[in-house]
C-alpha cells in the first residue's frame, strides 16, 4: 500500500521558546511537534490506529539514521496526524547542522522525498 504524506510539519518546530516561562536553570524540551496529512495512494485520507516510525539523518538521501523512534497505535482521524517527536527516544542531537525526518507508516518504507527539517522563527535569535 503506497501512501502519501502531505508535510505539515509544523517545520518540524523545535519546542524552544525565547521567552520560556521554566524557572532558571531547567532545560527546554527537547521535542519536535509534527503534524501531517497522511491518504492512500488514491487520495482517500486513513482513519485509524497505525505504527509510525520516524528517522532523522544528516544527509537528504542514503545514509544511517543517527535517531530514530515508533509511534505505536497513532491515532489518525480524517487524515490528520498530530504527536511528538523525542517523546519516545530521547532528542539529543545538536541541531548544529542540516537534517532530513524520514517518515513510515506500517513498515511500508520510507516515504520519499525525506522532509528538511527548519528552523523555528524564534530559534533565529538564538544566533546572536
Amino acid at each position: 500500500m503506497l501512501l502519501i504524506l502531505t508535510g505539515v510539519i509544523m517545520a518540524c518546530i523545535l519546542q524552544i521558546s525565547a521567552f520560556s516561562e521554566e524557572p532558571p536553570g531547567v532545560s527546554i524540551p527537547h521535542l519536535l511537534r509534527f503534524q501531517a496529512n497522511i491518504q492512500d495512494s488514491s487520495g482517500m485520507a486513513l482513519d485509524g490506529a497505525y505504527n509510525i516510525s520516524f528517522k532523522i539523518y544528516d544527509v537528504r538521501t542514503q545514509g544511517a539514521p543517527l535517531w530514530q523512534e515508533t509511534h505505536t497505535n497513532v491515532q489518525v482521524q480524517q487524515g490528520l496526524l498530530d504527536l511528538e517527536l523525542g517523546s519516545i527516544t530521547a532528542l539529543e542531537l545538536a541541531f548544529d547542522r542540516q537534517y532530513w525526518l524520514g517518515v513510515e507508516v506500517e513498515n511500508d518504507g520510507e516515504m520519499s522525498p525525506r522532509f528538511r527539517l527548519t528552523s523555528a522563527p524564534y530559534a533565529f535569535s538564538s544566533e546572536k
